[in-house]
């Protein structure tokens, strides 16, 4: 009995030891798994060329995940034994497997069938481009090169698989990293052209997955294939934040930082939008004509008066939520904040572009209104001293009675002048030429 617990101590450690040497932070779509050993079979004198070049281990790609193909066998008929492997696809709902399997060479084509019909022809000399072709017409693709497979059946992987192009990083034109330093990188793939000479050049951009699939890099490989033959060059370029771009996304509350690595990005998600050159083109042509009343007429001059003097908010007092919606409809340039004393107007407006909504006690009067407003944002740190605000009210406290736009340097007593940095200040008149 002691003999056989000091065996089974020993086999213990020794399972330990091989179950420490493994790490811990493998990613389980990079791991493809293989039987313990290739029956393989070099060809035979009388099998041709075009076939007996098939046989051998390749590594690389189908649909931008892991793919090993082995011919173990070939024959001059053109009939192969070939193992299919497979890794992870948390996109594609697949898991790692694999398995024997028949295949034919015909035509300088490895032809496999089943739920699939897959075909390998060569793209080069040691390189070959392959497609899977589903029963309703729906065509992946991907790349694989020759490697050795000694090595692979001892469990061999490279660190960076073969990739369906040439890799390559694009600098962003507006955004650099935080330091400032240098331009953000964008990971891209680049197809040359099939032939010699000049060639136009298409681009496609990815990026709009989520969870662990945003790290995902896409090749857009059977693209890529089908615009060459056709005379393109072409450039698969990922959005920052995907891939291994770098940046912020923009469609997250989770990106990645400049050094690659995850990172939450909840204050800065508007970034990736505000920052096009397009946006506030956009914005512009969403604006709708305003109706010939005093609060359309009141709000359409707060728009103009944000972008003129470049102001950090709008902040109006409304009631029913419509002096909120009719500042939201005006598309401005700075947040706006409303401040209303009824909870079912703050949750209403919690739905309109722009509007950050804050409950705050009822006014009885205008007077001292923008005071007490400006006094309780800066506690909710909604703004800061010194910067310039709009401030949009009414006399009234009717619905509808908006009539007041005043400008606001928070912090600042009514009864001091501007200071000499305060774009409101009066200019100095300029002396005539003569």
């Amino acid at each position: 009995m002691r003999r056989l617990l000091i065996v089974f101590s020993t086999l213990f450690s020794i399972f330990m030891q091989n179950a420490q040497a493994q790490p811990l932070s493998v990613d389980p779509e990079s791991i493809v798994p293989l039987p313990d050993k290739f029956d393989m079979e070099m060809p035979a004198p009388d099998v041709p060329p075009e076939i007996a070049r098939f046989q051998g281990a390749w590594i690389g790609t189908w649909q931008d995940d892991r793919h090993i193909l082995v011919v173990e066998r070939v024959t001059p008929d053109g009939h192969a034994n070939v193992v299919f492997a497979q890794s992870d696809s948390a996109f594609y709902s697949m898991n790692r497997e694999w398995w024997r399997d028949k295949a034919t060479i015909a035509d300088g084509v490895l032809t496999m069938t089943g739920f699939r019909t897959f075909r390998y022809a060569f793209d080069g000399p040691d390189r070959l481009y392959m497609t899977a072709t589903l029963k309703n017409g729906g065509v992946t693709s991907g790349t694989l090169v020759r490697t050795d497979a000694i090595r692979l059946a001892a469990g061999d992987r490279p660190i960076e698989w073969p990739w369906p192009g040439e890799r390559v990083s694009i600098p962003h034109l507006t955004v650099r990293t935080p330091d400032g330093a240098r331009p953000i990188m964008l990971e891209a793939t680049f197809y040359p052209p099939a032939g010699p000479g000049p060639a136009p050049l298409a681009i496609f951009t990815h990026g709009s997955d989520v969870g662990r699939n945003q790290l995902r890099t896409w090749s857009f490989s059977t693209e890529a294939h089908w615009l060459r033959d056709n005379g393109f060059a072409v450039l698969a370029l990922m959005r920052r934040g995907r891939g291994r771009s770098e940046g912020i996304n923009g469609e997250e509350d989770f990106g990645r930082d400049h050094e690659g690595s995850l990172m939450d990005v909840s204050a800065g998600i508007a970034q990736a939008v505000e920052d096009d050159p397009l946006y506030r083109t956009i914005m512009e042509a969403q604006r709708q004509t305003p109706e010939a009343t005093m609060p359309d007429a009141i709000l359409a001059a707060v728009h103009d008066v944000t972008h003129t003097i470049k102001a950090s908010a709008i902040v109006c007092w409304t009631k029913s939520g419509s002096t909120g919606l009719r500042a939201s409809r005006e598309r401005p340039e700075a947040p706006i904040i409303a401040l209303t004393p009824l909870e079912s107007t703050c949750q209403r407006l919690t739905l309109s572009w722009g509007v950050t909504p804050v409950q705050v006690p009822a006014w009885r009067t205008a007077e001292g209104m923008v005071e007490a407003g400006m006094r309780q944002l800066l506690q909710k740190k909604l703004i800061r001293r010194g910067e310039w605000v709009v401030a949009v009210a009414g006399t009234t406290t009717r619905a509808g009675g908006t009539n007041l736009l005043r400008i606001v340097q928070v912090g600042r007593r009514p009864d001091l002048p501007p200071s000499p940095a305060d774009p409101l200040r009066p200019q100095a008149p300029r002396k005539r030429r003569r």
